[in-house]
């Protein structure tokens, strides 16, 4: 959209609000997920499910916003933007096999 991700706007102000709605149903969804086929397949996904528990939806979303605030930033020097880049896809990638792990 081309906004300037910056706190105290109405962007980010709309972001927080997401964040609060996932909250408020963040027990809702963790009891469905302990029912049904999900739940049968839980003995096979202990590591994975024991993962996830310190995993928080919000708490990545607060880490992306911060990344696009570095991002915008960055936008000026292509070179820096791109090393920045690269290296949150390596991150990105040693959490995901740390998960499968």
């Amino acid at each position: 959209m081309g906004l300037k991700p910056e706190d105290a706007t109405p962007a980010h102000r709309d972001f927080v609000k997401v964040n609060e709605i996932l909250r408020s149903v963040e027990g809702h969804i963790k009891r469905w997920f302990e029912t049904g086929v999900i739940a049968d397949t839980a003995d096979r996904m202990d590591k994975v499910e024991d993962a996830l528990e310190y995993w928080s939806l919000c708490e990545a979303r607060n880490i992306a916003w911060a990344n696009a605030k570095i991002l915008w930033r960055l936008d000026a020097d292509g070179h820096l933007r791109d090393a920045y880049l690269a290296t949150l896809q390596r991150l990105v990638e040693l959490a995901g096999r740390g998960i499968l792990l």
